[in-house]
């Protein structure tokens, strides 16, 4: 799912570039997806199956941003690569993988929600939901198996390394067409339920319409924006694994600056197009302005009570001189 380890001979401008564009990225990703996470850690009214995944997805985001960025920019300011350096690479895989395998593990819950939503509670209780997370944090694990080539002297790392990401490549492919096929499934339950609602009330059937509507919007918004965000990679990937032995470090680079937009997005999605998690960000803001509104008050009434105990005091010391001069 990565590349070949190499460098991109630049000016010092585009240097600098680089490291502000993915470093501010970095960053960006580390504090929101942590805002995201702490909101439905210590929110009692979040605590649900659904916003576990979104939990599991936001760290997989904030590996990305702690592993594959810097790992990217070390690649891209190191010359020559250091051995230990391209080994690295795995684990940049690795974490990669975990936060694709996040989102179908998401959408995974959203299809048994919308479709099965009497026995839902049942197929996602608190064991099988361990279960499907444990797969999503195993899985990626297959990354690992390249050090066997990297680190072996023995064996040449290139044309492996084509072939091990085309086989990842395909996968990927795979479990997206697997996405695609649950949100068919979604569409299709949402429109017999709504057929089905409006031959009783046309009101109800447009409610029914919005409430599934919402159920699914923010996930669905989640895998839009990761298959806007790796589609250039993925090209990126079929380019290079057909002609592995041309240089393709601007694109590279590219490529990986646009799939790291994805980290940073989910939770501006999240804060949008969630509806519980909204109205916590809508309650929080409130409270946090009423707060600050009652300080403000209670700072001006300390300032008016100590603005009249002076006038007073002030008073009081010209009324006794006044009587010793009248003495």
């Amino acid at each position: 799912m990565n590349e070949t380890l190499g460098n991109v001979n630049g000016t010092s401008w585009q240097t600098v570039f680089i490291f502000c564009w993915f470093g501010s990225t970095s960053l960006i990703i580390a504090i929101l997806n942590t805002t995201i996470c702490t909101l439905l850690w210590t929110q009692k009214r979040l605590h649900n199956i659904s916003n576990l995944f979104f939990v599991n997805l936001a760290f997989a985001d904030i590996l990305v941003g702690f592993v594959a960025i810097p790992w990217k920019m070390l690649c891209f300011g190191v010359s020559p690569v250091p051995q230990w350096l391209t080994a690295v690479v795995t684990a940049v895989d690795y974490v990669l993988s975990l936060s694709f395998l996040s989102i179908c593990a998401l959408t995974y819950d959203r299809y048994q929600a919308i479709l099965y939503p009497l026995t839902y509670c049942i197929k996602m209780a608190g064991p099988k939901v361990c279960k499907v997370l444990f797969l999503v944090w195993i899985l990626p694990g297959i990354n690992f198996f390249k050090l066997l080539w990297i680190l072996s002297p023995e064996i040449s790392f290139q044309p492996f390394n084509g072939t091990f990401d085309a086989f990842l490549f395909s996968f990927l492919l795979m479990a997206t067409g697997g996405v695609v096929f649950a949100y068919v499934r979604i569409s299709r339950a949402a429109t017999m339920q709504e057929h089905r609602v409006r031959k009783l009330n046309g009101r109800a059937s447009r409610n029914q319409r919005l409430k599934l509507t919402k159920a699914i919007r923010s996930c669905l918004g989640v895998t839009i924006c990761f298959a806007c965000c790796w589609l250039p990679r993925g090209s990126y990937l079929i380019a290079r694994i057909s002609h592995f032995s041309k240089s393709y470090g601007e694109y590279d680079l590219i490529t990986f600056g646009l799939m790291s937009l994805s980290p940073v997005l989910n939770p501006i999605i999240y804060s949008i197009f969630n509806r519980d998690i909204k109205r916590t960000l809508e309650l929080l803001w409130t409270r946090c302005r009423e707060k600050s509104r009652l300080q403000n008050q209670t700072f001006g009434s300390s300032r008016a009570s100590s603005s009249r105990t002076v006038n007073t005091i002030n008073s009081g010391v010209h009324i006794e001189l006044s009587s010793n001069a009248n003495l």
